[in-house]
């Protein structure tokens, strides 16, 4: 009984190019949402930054400017919202115009309130 040991060789051949091109397919896939979390990574690395200079500001005004700024406030792309849930307490909160309620960091400052 003999065997046809082309044939055979063909189907193992096929076979093997069809295990690579899975794992090529496999790669590929891979490696591309790597590169997109790098991508959003990055982006929101760049948001947080400027959430913090823009909560470090914020955080250096005066009593006097932090009554005039109560509510919400556009800067840029991000929204400054301040409140003041207590006599001498404000609270700041900067968060993401495209998100809405997402706050990217929040705050609270006490300036002394003007006495008699």
């Amino acid at each position: 009984m003999t065997v046809d040991r082309r044939g055979i060789a063909l189907l193992e051949v096929l076979a093997a190019f069809t295990l690579l091109a899975i794992a090529g397919l496999t790669l590929t896939a891979v490696l591309r949402d790597a590169a997109n979390a790098a991508v959003r990574a990055e982006q929101a690395e760049r948001e947080m930054r400027e959430a913090s200079r823009v909560l470090a500001a914020m955080t250096l005004l005066r009593r006097e400017d932090l009554v005039r700024r109560i509510g919400i406030h556009r800067i840029g792309n991000l929204a400054v919202a301040v409140a003041r849930p207590r006599p001498g307490i404000y609270r700041i909160a900067v968060s993401d115009t495209l998100w809405p309620g997402g706050e990217l960091l929040v705050t609270l400052v006490h300036r002394r309130e003007p006495g008699p």
